[in-house]
């Protein structure tokens, strides 16, 4: 049986090793600048607030921010244009416009003609919508906090593929009421249930590992700190020192 390790971005690599990847220029920072000055220029006599920035190199520095946010979060342009419909006429809805108007004018100059690594996972989260490459698999998820919403697309695809699927996260309980560090961790297991409901998986009784496999108490007591549990050290010899440095190096 093969085990293959991956991360996300492997993962891209080696589906696009199996279904064949596209054909175009790869872009980088400074490519982007010029290619979104092109979308600027292409859209400047449709903007409502924006126009008069359209020739503003720091202007489209700060679109490709913002950009690259909705799509880490897959954010797509027609979802701004949903927002926009809702919002009463003022600042905020023509501002969103905008920002809708030019993120798909961006798009539109990259099309075929380029391909931005950022996009990597989107691509991904298409290509898995007609190749089902994880049926038949059994998938290990391991080693994270939280996921993107490009990531959570990903989930999405192989969980309507396959049923065999473990993920494991750092909490000590499932308890969503409370709100401690291990919070956050909680609302992605609550996210991750909800993707599996949708595609019809069954959800096991969680597993709640409570064994230690420290060498001494003093480890212990130290993450049950860090898991604010308590704020008490157990004194176990000489296991732990604290010293104070020079400085960071």
């Amino acid at each position: 049986t093969a085990v293959q390790v991956l991360s996300f971005t492997r993962l891209y690599d080696e589906v696009t090793r199996k279904v064949g990847g596209r054909v175009a220029d790869i872009i980088n920072d400074s490519d982007r600048i010029i290619l979104m000055g092109r979308a600027l220029y292409s859209v400047a006599n449709e903007l409502e607030l924006w126009g008069k920035y359209a020739s503003s190199a720091k202007f489209a520095q700060t679109l490709l921010t913002a950009i690259t946010e909705f799509k880490t979060d897959a954010v797509m342009p027609e979802d701004l244009n949903s927002v926009a419909d809702k919002l009463d006429d003022g600042y905020l809805k023509s501002k969103v416009h905008d920002v809708a108007l030019i993120y798909s004018a961006y798009n539109a100059v990259l099309a075929n003609e380029f391909l931005d690594p950022q996009d990597n996972t989107e691509r991904l989260a298409e290509d898995l919508l007609t190749n089902r490459l994880f049926e038949n698999k059994t998938v290990y998820v391991d080693s994270f906090k939280s996921f993107t919403g490009q990531q959570y697309k990903i989930i999405d695809r192989i969980l309507n593929q396959t049923d065999d699927v473990t993920f494991s996260f750092t909490a000590p309980d499932l308890d969503y009421k409370k709100i401690d560090i291990f919070s956050g961790v909680r609302k992605t297991v609550d996210r991750i249930l909800k993707i599996a409901e949708n595609n019809g998986v069954i959800v096991t009784e969680p597993l709640i590992l409570t064994e230690f496999h420290y060498a001494d108490d003093t480890m212990r007591s130290i993450e049950s700190i860090f898991s604010d549990r308590h704020t008490e050290i157990c004194d176990n010899g000489e296991s732990v020192t604290i010293c104070k440095c020079a400085n960071i190096f």
